[in-house]
């Protein structure tokens, strides 16, 4: 079995989609992670990240706090409904197309999509239906993803690079996608910047300010789902740039 997983990327409603009802635009690239799967008589999982290698095994973690936290989170809610973990097989995660030559994160949402391909792996492996793998997988990958990340995260990534194309993300602590079809949108270049922006120290700073800020950010969050609801609903570009 080969399953791959596109990235994600946030087009509009940075941070508001941290809050609940919060409005976002997202896209899945065409930057795939790849994950195979052979036949095994014990449970093996290899990790590549551009150059670098983690294994978990039956014997113990890998050491690597995300492929550690998808799998505890995956066998944990397994043994909640009385299902077996998978014990027999062999996965490797390889997620280099999500680098560059120099080994730098090119911001395509790597680790949502280790999230998001392990978990649906794994409970694909358990033997769940079509049906429940849809419901859980999202779920389940955005639990992991956000214990990995300390707690932080809304989840934008994780469901953008579950079901792929463009949608209008929900955030909160079940949060929803709607697929979205703008065929007036022009093309898409993406620049790198000066330096990386780590997405937790951003998190935290956008709280101590809305915490020292209450009504500034209520009334950012309205603007932002008004802005956003907007393009969404646009029919052209010319329409769609106001919001933008």
């Amino acid at each position: 079995m080969v399953v791959t997983i596109p990235g994600n990327l946030l087009l509009l409603g940075e941070y508001a989609v941290l809050e609940k009802g919060g409005l976002g635009i997202a896209v899945a690239p065409e930057r795939r992670l790849v994950i195979a799967v052979r036949s095994s008589l014990k449970l093996r999982i290899i990790g590549t990240w551009h150059g670098r290698t983690v294994e978990w095994d039956e014997r113990g973690p890998s050491g690597e706090g995300l492929l550690d936290v998808v799998v505890e989170t995956c066998r944990l809610w397994l043994s909640s409904r009385k299902l077996d973990f998978p014990s027999g097989a062999h996965i490797t995660v390889d997620s280099s197309s999500f680098f560059d030559s120099a080994a730098r994160k090119g911001g395509f949402g790597s680790s949502a999509a280790v999230s998001v391909g392990l978990t649906y792996t794994l409970l694909k492996l358990a033997g769940l239906s079509p049906g429940h793998l849809n419901r859980w997988s999202p779920l389940l990958a955005h639990r992991a993803h956000r214990q990995a990340q300390g707690g932080r995260g809304s989840g934008y990534d994780v469901y953008t690079s579950y079901f792929g194309g463009m949608g209008l993300f929900r955030g909160g602590d079940r949060p929803t996608w709607r697929p979205l079809h703008l065929p007036w949108l022009p093309d898409f270049l993406l620049f790198r910047g000066e330096r990386s922006v780590a997405t937790g120290s951003s998190i935290q700073r956008y709280r101590e300010w809305q915490k020292e800020n209450p009504k500034e950010a209520a009334a950012y969050l309205k603007a932002s789902n008004k802005a956003v609801a907007g393009f969404a609903g646009s029919s052209s570009w010319d329409q769609a740039v106001q919001h933008f």
